[in-house]
């Protein structure tokens, strides 16, 4: 067995296994590789998605791999294009291999930024000094091109977060169900671009306190 470097322990670098139960919020120790919930499939499936596009890189133990499209970096990467491939057509998941697979902090939030996803909650909070100073009104306004380089499932998803934040907003005592079935989101979204439990994890940053505890009112202790 290979010693892990001093760096890849740092909290700078994660495993493409470990970073995938931290997105779907998955506690490791409970989880049965043989019956992976969805929200676990669809993390692990889009962060080595995103490792075959070179949205992000990846490295083992002993140095960086899967570096590009060329015919030298396919043939040396080999196994390892072969073992992606299988996941990614077949669903053939290998937690010891994915464990052994190390992705990078700052490319992993870029990524997630770019393309609309959650920060991972071990990154989250990690650096709480750094904040995205918005831009002055109207800077944007002739920059058209990012969202013709969304596709439409992704349109889609934003649209339908943007519909869940204003409905929490306007009546907070509704469940991640209530506002997934809601008739504004029906008619004026297309929630069945999430799963439920896929849109309770995308959901999950402008959810009410009331959904995110299940519905139940807060307890009121007796004096």
């Amino acid at each position: 067995m290979k010693k892990i470097p001093a760096y890849l322990q740092t909290n700078e670098f994660e495993t493409v296994w470990k970073l995938a139960l931290n997105m779907a919020g998955v506690d490791d120790e409970a989880i049965d590789q043989a019956h992976l919930p969805e929200t676990v499939r669809d993390s692990l499936f889009a962060i080595i998605s995103a490792i075959t596009w070179h949205k992000i890189s990846v490295r083992t133990c002993s140095r960086l791999i899967l570096e590009d499209d060329s015919i030298a970096s396919f043939f040396t990467d080999i196994c390892h294009h072969l073992r992606i491939r299988r996941t990614l057509r077949q669903a053939v998941i290998d937690k010891n291999y994915y464990d052994s697979l190390y992705v990078k902090r700052p490319e992993v939030i870029a990524w997630c930024e770019k393309d609309y996803l959650p920060i991972p909650p071990k990154w989250a909070n990690s650096y709480p000094a750094m904040q995205i100073v918005a831009k002055p009104a109207g800077e944007d306004d002739q920059d058209t091109g990012w969202y013709a380089q969304l596709t439409d499932n992704r349109k889609d998803r934003v649209t339908c977060l943007r519909i869940a934040k204003r409905l929490w907003e306007e009546n907070p005592q509704q469940t991640y169900d209530e506002i997934y079935k809601h008739p504004v989101m029906v008619k004026y979204g297309n929630p069945r671009v999430f799963t439920f439990e896929a849109f309770k994890k995308w959901a999950r940053p402008y959810a009410s306190e009331y959904a995110t505890n299940g519905g139940r009112k807060p307890k009121i202790k007796q004096l």
